[in-house]
């Protein structure tokens, strides 16, 4: 008995109607980089070089003495305000340090 559709009891009860599909919000996108925003971000980046504390971080890696993570997350730690941010920046350095001793500089 469980095709019958429209009963008032059972665990498919009441009126079928069609599920409507909703358009995703805006909002919810809100905090993502676009294309536009990560070109630009790489232009400025390429023109404008390093910031003096991001220097300050890539010279610490290439000395390597005692924990270099840790001190290069302090560093951004306390530039940046926020455990997260500082993260993120530690990779971001240690990427483009990889990148810059690949290269042989």
């Amino acid at each position: 008995m469980s095709g019958v559709e429209g009963l008032a009891v059972g665990a498919s009860r009441g009126h079928k109607v069609t599920k409507f599909e909703r358009k995703a919000k805006q909002s919810r996108r809100a905090g993502r980089t676009s294309k536009r925003v990560k070109v630009i971000r790489s232009i400025i980046r390429e023109v404008c070089g390093l910031n003096p504390f991001e220097k300050r971080m890539i010279d610490v890696l290439k000395v390597g003495a005692g924990n270099p993570d840790k001190k290069i997350y302090k560093i951004a730690k306390k530039k940046l305000g926020t455990h997260h941010r500082a993260l993120r920046k530690r990779e971001e350095l240690k990427e483009l340090y990889q990148q810059l001793k690949a290269k042989g500089m």
